[in-house]
């Protein structure tokens, strides 16, 4: 089976050409054969996605329910944990969710692949060293039964024929000042102890040994927006060397921690699957504000997309 026909068997997509048509378009150009297993078509393909946010790890500007008990400013998973009943009504809350109408509406609309973002803490119940000295040590029992919901997640994605980007969102002591890092302090402790960075790379090491073999899950995002400081950069080359040794080609993605520019150069650099995550937010300046909808969507269709197109030609289209 040539290249095109495999893709085609494997995505189940519409067929455009033959090979025997795309070999004769060449003229006497042989065609490369390379061995496309079913996880190269779902990893390499064009990518169409949305976010799943606030189904593992909470935000309450996206769902209030889960937090109707938590304690504190209830802001946070561990504010949530904290409160009573809390394994009752995060599993409750991660049953239902995300439900067969949301694949249906998301595969309509053409979506091929989702992000899933989870906290370290999400773990627990596989690997209970992975809170050890962190915050959320103690309430491992909430979360015990997370990791056989996530991979269901994952599973039923694929039967839709949607990918699944696991996104780490939530690290040990928290990688930015945000409540979506599992706690509601503001604080970055993410490099403060050795506990917090140990958690972290226990919680990577796990992921990336339990979902490169799954064909659909198309990569692992090492940290969620980490807040940008002179560790970060060495501390994905460590990481990334390491994850390495679990598996030298499994898609590993980064957040260019508010600095595209350097990161896309340094992505494009390296020879394998790493890839830049960048988002782009266009409602928080007081200049964004006082545009109107019209302005911002000429002005990505426009210079916003230029600049994109020169940023990913640095990270050799891995952006």
């Amino acid at each position: 089976m040539g290249l095109l026909s495999k893709i085609q068997a494997e995505l189940k997509g519409p067929k455009y050409f033959t090979e025997a048509e795309l070999d004769s378009s060449l003229g006497t150009i042989p065609l490369t054969r390379l061995d496309l297993n079913q996880a190269d078509c779902w990893r390499y393909r064009k990518m169409r996605g949305v976010n799943l946010g606030s189904w593992f790890t909470l935000e309450p500007w996206i769902v209030q329910a889960p937090y109707r008990s938590a304690s504190g400013i209830r802001a946070s998973d561990l504010d949530v944990a904290k409160g009573k009943n809390a394994q009752d009504i995060i599993e409750d809350h991660w049953e239902n969710f995300i439900t067969s109408d949301d694949w249906e509406w998301l595969v309509e609309r053409g979506i091929n692949t989702v992000r899933l973002p989870i906290g370290y803490y999400h773990l627990a119940g596989q690997e209970p060293k992975v809170i050890k000295g962190t915050d959320f040590d103690g309430y491992g029992a909430v979360y015990a039964s997370a990791w056989e919901h996530i991979k269901k997640a994952i599973e039923t994605a694929g039967r839709y024929g949607i990918g699944v980007l696991v996104d780490l969102h939530a690290a040990a002591g928290g990688q930015n000042h945000n409540s979506h890092c599992g706690i509601s302090h503001g604080r970055v402790h993410m490099w403060d102890s050795d506990a917090n960075l140990h958690s972290t790379s226990i919680a990577l090491q796990f992921l990336v040994r339990n979902l490169s073999p799954i064909p659909n899950c198309v990569g692992v995002e090492l940290l969620n927006e980490p807040a940008n400081n002179e560790k970060v950069q060495a501390w994905y080359e460590k990481t990334i060397a390491c994850l390495r040794r679990i598996s030298p080609d499994f898609p590993i993605y980064i957040s260019d921690a508010w600095d595209l520019n350097w990161y896309s150069t340094k992505c494009g650099e390296r020879p394998d699957f790493v890839i830049v995550d960048h988002h782009l937010y266009r409602s928080f300046t007081e200049e964004d504000k006082k545009k109107s909808g019209d302005e911002h969507a000429a002005e990505i269709r426009t210079s916003t997309k230029d600049w994109l197109a020169e940023m990913s030609k640095r990270a050799r289209g891995n952006l």
